[in-house]
């Protein structure tokens, strides 16, 4: 795993931190868009790239879903005096997103020592593997996960029922979901590929971008410490 941390601009004293992890194409532009608007907040932004380390590509025949790579990414995070440990929160988009749950699982809340994960963001992440298991498990901080109508990956129904699966146990799963909006919206291709098996239709809209945008830093301003 490889990371980049950048620091919001003239902001004093430590400050609160996201964690970024990108989806199957490998690290993409759209990433390091999220990654400034969350600077633009006044938050930290850690960008993991969890391929170039692997020497992994989006045509690798094996790709794994490292989650445990925010763990590491946070005990990096928890040695940095600039960075308030105990405000943390994870972001993934598609794979990336995938890692969020697995993350935010209170299961591992030991690995994480004294740092904190006040929020988890997934977008458009695959979550029908985690169904069964979301009513036990103990969420560090309740997720959002953001998706469109028009997603053939990561359908709305899915996450229906992921969500209605995590209230039915007292696990409080927030789920937005975008209509006509595709897998990757917030990307820069307009396309047709193979995701898992799967042909997954990708296109840009800009309008469900910005309103995602939107989306999550009301979600993330609070836990965060941070104005809204």
């Amino acid at each position: 795993m490889s990371a980049r941390l950048e620091l919001p601009k003239g902001v004093t004293g430590a400050v609160p931190a996201v964690i970024l992890a990108h989806g199957t194409n490998g690290y993409e532009p759209a990433l390091a868009r999220w990654a400034k608007f969350l600077r633009e907040q006044g938050a930290a932004s850690f960008e993991l790239d969890y391929f170039t380390g692997r020497s992994l590509t989006n045509a690798s025949a094996n790709i794994p879903t490292p989650f445990g790579d925010f763990i590491e990414a946070v005990k990096v995070l928890t040695t940095d005096p600039r960075i308030d440990m105990k405000r943390i929160a994870l972001f993934g988009q598609s794979r990336g997103g995938n890692m969020v749950p697995l993350a935010s699982d209170g299961q591992h809340k030991s690995s994480y020592g004294e740092a904190r994960i006040a929020a988890s963001v997934a977008l458009y992440p695959s979550c029908a593997n985690y169904i069964n298991g979301v009513g036990k498990a103990a969420f560090n901080a309740p997720p959002l996960i953001l998706l469109g109508t028009k997603d053939s990956f990561a359908t709305p129904d899915e996450y229906k029922r992921f969500a209605a699966a995590g209230d039915a146990a007292g696990r409080k799963v927030e789920v937005i979901v975008y209509p006509d909006a595709h897998h990757l919206f917030d990307g820069d291709e307009d396309r047709d590929g193979r995701v898992a098996g799967k042909t997954v239709t990708f296109r840009r809209n800009a309008k469900v971008t910005d309103q995602a945008r939107n989306d999550v830093w009301m979600f993330l301003a609070e836990p965060l410490g941070l104005p809204k």
